[in-house]
C-alpha cells in the first residue's frame, strides 16, 4: 500500500526553527500554546505517506482509521490531512504535544493489539 512510510518526520522543539535547510523542507515549526500543562516542551510530530501508484485514498484513509483508534484508547488523535501526492506526500498526519504527554501516549498506542494491528496494515508494500 505504501511506497516508503517515512515514520516520525521531524520532532521539533517549538522555541522556534533550528532547521538545516534540508530539514526545513520537512519540518513545519510552529508556536503553540500548552493545552495540556505538564511543563514539558511541546512538540509537533508529523508523519509523510507515500502511497503506492493508485492507492493514495486507501492510505488516507487508513490513516484516518488510525486516528479513529487513536481516539477510541482515549488518546489525542492528532490530524489527518490528504497530501498533494507526487513527489510529496499522499496523507500527513501530525500532532503538538507536550513531551511527557507524547512519549506516554505513543507507548500506549504501540502497545495495544488494535493499533498495532493498524500500523501493520499500514506497513504493507
Amino acid at each position: 500500500m505504501l511506497r516508503a512510510l517515512s515514520g516520525i518526520v521531524a520532532l521539533t522543539l517549538l522555541f522556534g526553527p533550528r532547521a538545516t535547510t534540508a530539514q526545513a523542507r520537512d519540518t513545519v515549526t510552529t508556536r503553540s500554546p500548552s493545552t495540556q500543562a505538564t511543563g514539558g516542551p511541546r512538540l509537533l510530530v508529523q508523519n509523510r505517506y507515500y502511497a503506492k501508484p493508485g492507492k493514495a485514498e486507501e492510505v488516507y484513509a487508513w490513516r484516518q482509521h488510525a486516528s479513529t483508534v487513536l481516539q477510541r484508547l482515549g488518546l489525542q488523535n492528532g490530524i489527518a490531512m490528504r497530501g498533494p501526492g507526487g513527489n510529496e506526500p499522499d496523507a500527513i498526519w501530525q500532532i503538538v504535544l507536550d513531551s511527557a504527554v507524547l512519549s506516554r501516549e505513543a507507548r500506549i498506542a504501540m502497545e495495544n493489539p488494535e493499533f498495532q494491528s493498524v500500523m501493520r496494515h499500514m506497513n504493507r508494500r
